[in-house]
């Protein structure tokens, strides 16, 4: 993917009013794949998210409120996004 093709770390916080926290937790459950982290001109780090992040944060959080484990979740999002959601759980 190109680098327009995906969201930063901010942007995905602000759309989905979660935090850098949750979403690293995510990561770790494999709910959400890993971003690309790159660098700006200037050398900072920045971590890059697939388009579709804030789509599958939203299914995320709904799922958990409505009390859905976390492996239920995930085999919901691997229907969703196959190519892309992490494997196993």
């Amino acid at each position: 993917m190109q680098r327009y093709d995906r969201l930063t770390t901010e942007q995905i916080l602000t759309a989905t009013r979660t935090t850098r926290e949750q979403l690293y937790l995510w990561i770790a459950q494999k709910l959400l794949p890993r971003p690309v982290i790159t660098t700006t001109p200037s050398r900072t780090p920045i971590a890059l998210w697939p388009h579709d992040t804030p789509a599958r944060v939203r299914l995320i959080l709904a799922k958990l409120r409505a009390g859905y484990a976390p492996a239920d979740i995930h085999h919901e999002l691997r229907q969703r996004w196959p190519a892309t959601t992490p494997m196993g759980l």
